[in-house]
């Protein structure tokens, strides 16, 4: 019932952490399948980066209540075990896809176990569409960058796409300078640069009982100002951030981005709203150069389903949590960990929220 702070200071570190994690568990499974194809399983290296990842879960480290040396030595092993994992997983892949066949392809792995339609995104100056069971895969080009929608992905499993000339543009997703629509959804934000609706075309669902922005709150308390959260935070609210932009970024027939850029007080706030083909979720990205002292930033979304319970991710498994806290022990978290999802659903129907680096969350019914 105390120290709920650590689930959320120094967001360097728990997002370094939850990258370094990802990578060691996708490479142990592809490092796996490319032994059984043949080739040599890299145990000592890949025990030397866990050992690593693990030394830095440490009582003070992964919390962020150590001292400044301490985190430029973590920020350091952190680098080596991303650039190492990946060489290694890099290995792993090509060698594995060396082993397909076929025309000249791009060769797209899932690392999960269940089937996923998801973006990809190639580090390529070419411009080509690609072709699966002979059906035109569009392409968009976007800076240095090809991206293309992966439809259905087999479970720990690939799919080959063949590379083929480019062919003129499909349909694109709508856009304008506050709406987003494709296949399922229909986004709208204002002229804030919030987002005001998520209505599942569908369902013929909102999702959203009110508008989602950011919030900024007065973090200061004592003792261990690093451990803890106070209780009555959220009642010191402080100003709200200055729009400064919103533009279309992107826009074709695989996705399109609508960018905002807004300013608080110091510090740079840049959120882009992103649409794919085919894919029945809402992409949010926050890019913040954070300069503030003794203040929080968090995003609250309420959502319209009002279930009793939602569901959190833990490692290995999940947790349901009440959405009305009743005993002390459950009053007691108003701030709680959770890793990589929140599932909010009734019985028909729900909103899930996924993140890739946040552990630190609050509920209010």
């Amino acid at each position: 019932e105390t120290h709920r702070g650590v689930f959320t200071t120094h967001a360097k570190v728990k997002k370094a952490m939850r990258r370094c994690e990802t990578l060691l568990l996708t490479l142990e499974k592809f490092a796996t399948i490319n032994y059984i194809l043949g080739e040599e399983y890299p145990y000592e290296k890949i025990k030397n980066l866990w050992l690593k990842t693990l030394f830095n879960q440490f009582h003070d480290i992964l919390p962020r209540s150590s001292i400044k040396e301490v985190y430029i030595d973590a920020e350091r092993e952190f680098k080596y075990i991303c650039e190492n994992g990946k060489s290694l997983l890099d290995f792993s892949l090509t060698s594995i896809a060396s082993k397909i066949g076929g025309r000249r392809s791009v060769v797209v792995f899932n690392p999960l176990s269940w089937n996923v339609t998801f973006p990809v995104c190639i580090d390529t100056d070419e411009d080509f569409y690609l072709r699966y069971n002979n059906k035109t895969v569009p392409t968009q080009r976007q800076g240095r960058h090809l991206y293309f929608v992966a439809d259905r992905l087999p479970s720990i499993g690939y799919k080959a796409y063949e590379i083929i000339d480019k062919r003129s543009e499909k349909k694109k997703i709508k856009v304008d300078g506050r709406t987003l629509e494709n296949e399922n959804l229909i986004v709208k934000i204002d002229d804030d640069g919030d987002l005001i609706s998520l209505f599942d075309k569908t369902l013929g669902k909102e999702l959203l009982n009110s508008k989602v922005s950011m919030r900024f709150f007065e973090d200061v308390t004592f003792p261990y100002d690093a451990w803890n959260i106070d209780k009555d935070y959220m009642k010191k609210e402080k100003e709200k951030a200055i729009l400064k932009s919103i533009e279309v970024e992107a826009e074709g027939s695989v996705f399109s981005t609508i960018k905002v850029v807004k300013k608080y007080k110091n510090s740079d706030i840049t959120i882009r709203y992103t649409l794919y083909s085919k894919i029945n979720s809402l992409f949010m990205s926050f890019d913040i150069d954070w300069r503030e002292k003794n203040i929080t930033a968090k995003i609250g979304f309420d959502f319209n389903p009002k279930p009793k319970f939602i569901t959190c991710e833990i490692p290995y498994g999940y947790i349901k949590r009440k959405t009305n806290p009743e005993s002390s022990f459950e009053i007691a978290k108003w701030e709680f960990p959770s890793q990589k999802w929140i599932d909010v659903s009734e019985e028909d129907y729900g909103v899930t929220l996924s993140n890739d680096c946040k552990y630190g969350f609050s509920l209010k019914e």
